[in-house]
């Protein structure tokens, strides 16, 4: 019994126990039941609260509507005030401006357009005559004015027009040898590089419209993409030579301009020469040979060479040869280059007059002569001879045109020619000394090859490149004469290839 009583009294606990935990669970589930309940209430009260907020915006929004509806009523009450304040002073000027006034009219005409004849009578206290000249009118004159009537414009100085002329010469050259210019860009990137140059040296950049009217304008220029007018360096057979040939005599140039730049002795100069034929309107034909002479001066912080331009006009009958370019050397030499000691000549490979043995015994003959003076003369490879002569040469050809164009005179005399190159800023023009003998010289064979020539105790160095240091040829005066030394080591100064003939006569 005692046993059975055991286990019933533990049953009775389990079971007060298990009862415990139901009511435990119970009460828990109802207190979770009753903050379900208040979530669910605070859900709803929040969405009240954003149909409320939503209802206001709506409210405020059409508000704003009204608003802007009523500034706009206001602004235009306020322009409706200012037109009749307006009309009100343009009345005043209108009676206060003198009756031959040239905008008296006009302006009449432009504040009676939409106004009845007799109604602008009566607010202008003008006559009839005057309102029906001013709705003629319909102020077109006075809305094309672009500045104050019977005032001077502001003129620009002629130093300033000629300063953009050479930004713009420089960035698209005369070709060589033609009168027209190749512009392989667009006109706003020219004149955003016009602007750039201008402003590096310190100048004030004229406006896009000005330089279209009163420089591109009076230019003959093709716009293309290719500038190039040198078949070798499209279809040649050594284009990586000639092109290389290109980048060299390039490179050479621009170091000898920054020596220049550099020489505050005034020692040093660059001649850069060519010649050009003036036609005339009489059928009659000058040649010119243009020198362009380049010597340090400081011009301004940023640019130390002052460039200047020579004409020498030869007569009718004289002819481009080297004898023509000895004569116009021998006048340099006692003229502008007479206290410079080292002269850098540039030119391109005119067979005619420049590049041939004749040319370069004379210049040889030259340094002989003037033992305090060095020359050394470069070539440009072949067509790629544009320089600043040919600029020069349009320049003074259009001059002529123009002039001719505003007399109506006859030329037919150099001196005549000289006079009217010389009204060019920076440009002086003389009429050429007679030719010089020409001579005949034993030809160098290959001398295409050579683009640099120097002259060195009596003896002729011949340069591939003008950026070399060694000479690949050496010949004398007496080699080019055929006369007979005892000195042969003057002939070959390194060693050349079998093909390679020295001399060959003519």
């Amino acid at each position: 019994m005692t046993k059975k009583n055991e286990k019933l009294g533990q049953l009775e606990v389990e079971v007060m126990t298990l009862k415990l935990e139901l009511q435990t669970a119970t009460k828990s589930h109802n207190d979770t039941k009753i903050e379900l309940e208040k979530q669910k209430n605070t859900t709803n009260n929040l969405r009240r609260v954003g149909y409320y907020l939503a209802g206001t915006a709506t409210d405020l929004r059409s508000k704003g509507w009204e608003q802007e509806k009523q500034i706009k009523e206001l602004r235009d009450q306020i322009a409706t005030c200012e037109q009749i304040v307006s009309n009100i002073l343009s009345k005043l000027k209108i009676q206060g401006l003198p009756p031959k006034s040239p905008v008296r009219v006009s302006l009449l005409g432009a504040l009676t357009n939409d106004v009845d004849r007799d109604t602008a009578m009566g607010i202008y206290d003008v006559s009839r005559t005057t309102m029906i000249r001013a709705e003629r009118d319909m102020g077109e004159a006075i809305c094309s004015l672009r500045y104050k009537p019977y005032v001077k414009r502001q003129r620009i100085k002629q130093t300033d027009k000629e300063s953009a002329a050479a930004i713009i010469d420089e960035l698209i050259p005369t070709v060589s040898g033609r009168d027209y210019r190749l512009q392989p860009f667009t006109d706003e990137d020219l004149y955003d590089m016009y602007k750039d140059r201008a402003r590096k040296r310190e100048l004030i950049p004229r406006s896009k419209d000005w330089i279209k009217k009163h420089i591109l304008s009076k230019l003959k220029i093709h716009h293309t993409a290719d500038i190039s007018l040198c078949h070798i360096c499209k279809f040649g057979p050594n284009i990586d030579e000639h092109l290389a040939l290109r980048r060299q005599q390039w490179l050479a140039m621009t170091e000898d301009k920054k020596l220049l730049s550099l020489d505050q002795e005034s020692k040093m100069c660059i001649i850069q020469q060519d010649f050009t034929q003036l036609q005339l309107q009489t059928c009659t034909f000058f040649q010119d040979l243009i020198i362009v002479f380049m010597r340090y001066k400081p011009v301004s912080e940023t640019a130390n060479i002052k460039q200047s331009y020579k004409h020498y006009i030869g007569q009718a009958t004289q002819k481009h040869n080297t004898g023509f370019v000895l004569a116009v050397w021998k006048l340099l030499l006692t003229t502008i280059l007479e206290k410079f000691t080292l002269i850098k000549i540039w030119s391109d490979g005119g067979p005619k007059h420049f590049k041939l043995t004749s040319n370069i015994l004379n210049f040889l003959r030259l340094a002989k002569s003037h033992p305090d003076k060095t020359f050394v003369y470069n070539f440009q490879p072949s067509y790629h001879g544009h320089c600043a002569c040919d600029t020069a040469a349009a320049h003074a050809k259009k001059r002529i045109d123009v002039h001719v164009g505003r007399t109506m005179e006859r030329i037919t005399t150099p001196e005549h020619t000289a006079t009217i190159i010389t009204t060019l800023n920076k440009h002086k023009a003389y009429v050429a000394p007679p030719n010089e003998p020409l001579t005949k010289p034993i030809t160098i064979q290959g001398i295409k090859r050579f683009h640099k020539f120097t002259f060195v105790d009596g003896k002729i160095q011949c340069f591939r490149f003008s950026n070399d240091s060694e000479p690949l040829l050496i010949v004398t005066e007496e080699d080019l004469l055929g006369i007979t030394t005892q000195d042969t080591s003057a002939k070959a100064f390194v060693a050349l290839p079998d093909d390679f003939a020295l001399f060959t006569k003519p």
